[in-house]
This record gives structure tokens, sequence and C-alpha cells, in this order.
């Protein structure tokens, strides 16, 4: 290899860490293409540092955006009826529900209602006491894709709600 051996020799004591002088038999040529070699890994460290934390931005963000849909649009708004949104806002967070969580919504509204209905009971589709509080915790996906791919529950559960073009292309709820 290219890269000289350095020895570190002690020069005595001070406020009781040694220290040390650097010598080496490296020529001028290749302590300075060890320095370039050097820098160029500390580049290489902070670049993929940045883009590490750009990534971890974009999935906090995305996380936000899918809790603030699935608060307001699936939960409030679709769920409840507890809020009505204008026609573009319910549109917009329709799209950022399909685009963060690939949920269909007609399936959300009814699985929780579902859940409300049956709340803690045998029926309800993610009840840690019918189910148990780990299996809930670990496994609550598969609970919910289990129920919301059930058509009794959708047709039962979501009466007051009908499939527009956009649901029956994405959602395949029909």
């Amino acid at each position: 290899e290219y890269l000289a051996p350095c020895i570190y020799e002690g020069e005595g004591e001070m406020l009781g860490m040694a220290t040390v002088r650097r010598s080496s038999d490296a020529s001028p040529e290749t302590a300075e293409q060890i320095e370039r070699e050097v820098h160029r890994f500390l580049d290489e460290c902070y670049r993929r540092a940045r883009e590490l934390l750009l990534a971890m931005v974009c999935v906090f963000c995305t996380v936000q955006i899918a809790t603030l849909c699935t608060t307001v649009y699936l939960h409030r708004a679709l769920s409840h009826r507890a809020v009505a949104l204008a026609r573009p806002v319910e549109i917009a967070m329709r799209a950022l529900v399909w685009l963060t969580t690939g949920i269909a919504p007609r399936q959300w509204a009814a699985v929780h209602r579902k859940h409300h209905k049956f709340a803690d009971a045998e029926g309800d589709p993610h009840s840690p006491y019918v189910h148990g509080f780990w299996q809930i915790q670990l496994l609550n996906y598969f609970y919910y894709r289990r129920e919301a791919a059930n058509p009794d529950t959708i047709a039962r559960f979501t009466r007051d709600m009908v499939d527009d073009g956009w649901d029956r292309l994405f959602s395949r709820t029909s």
C-alpha cells in the first residue's frame, strides 16, 4: 500500500495525559496522498449522513401527513361524520391517504365503525381484550386487513357511503 506507517512516541505527562509526537518516514507526496484520502473519506461520510438525515425527515413528514389525514378525514369526517370538509380538502386528504398508507377509505370507516359497535367485546375486529394485548400490538395490520376484506363488514357498516369512480379504481371495495 501507499500509506506509510506512523509511529507515535511519548514525550512525557501533561495533566495526567500523555503528550505524543507523530513521526513518519513518509514522503511529502505520500503525506499529501494520505491527506486527500482522509478528506475523501470524511466527505463521503458527510454526504451519506446528509442523505440519511434527509430520508429520516421525509419519513417523519410522511408519517405526520398520514396521521393527520387518518385523524381528520378517515376518523372524524368519514367514520363519525363529526366534521364536514370542503370538497377540495376532502379530495386532497383522500389522495394523501391513498399515497401515504394505501388504505381504502370506505374499508377503514367500516372496520372502525364495527370496532365502535362491538368495542372490546366479541366482534370487535381489533380489541386487545378479545384477542390479547400483544396480538393486537404486533399483528394489528393482519387483523385490519382480514376485516377490511370482509364484504359483509363493508356493506353493513358503510351503507351511507357509495364508491365513486376513484374508489372503484384505487380501493376495490365494490
